[in-house]
């Protein structure tokens, strides 16, 4: 369990990292279109707080969508299992 909690802590922060570079180089761009020149680094800090409120209400939700839906597959598997146990009790 405590593995898991730290690869879930790990993949957040650096999917993080990677959500913000996204973010930041997709404004840079945007910025340079419209002939606007300012620093990716100013750009990174401005929206660091708005980026990971984001990202945090994102991540949350893919992993509690993942773990229902781990939860509803292993449910189905037993029962598939319980019912091929009961058919194997009857052919015997």
């Amino acid at each position: 369990m405590k593995k898991k909690i730290i690869n879930l802590l790990l993949y957040g922060i650096a999917g993080y990292i990677l959500f913000n570079l996204i973010f930041v180089l997709t404004e840079v761009i945007i910025l340079k279109c419209f002939n606007v020149n300012k620093n990716i680094f100013n750009i990174f800090i401005d929206n660091f707080a708005v980026n990971l409120s984001i990202y945090i209400i994102l991540y949350f939700l893919i992993v509690i969508m993942l773990y229902f839906y781990d939860k509803h597959i292993v449910k189905k598997l037993n029962d598939k299992l319980n019912k091929m146990r009961e058919r194997g009790n009857t052919n015997e």
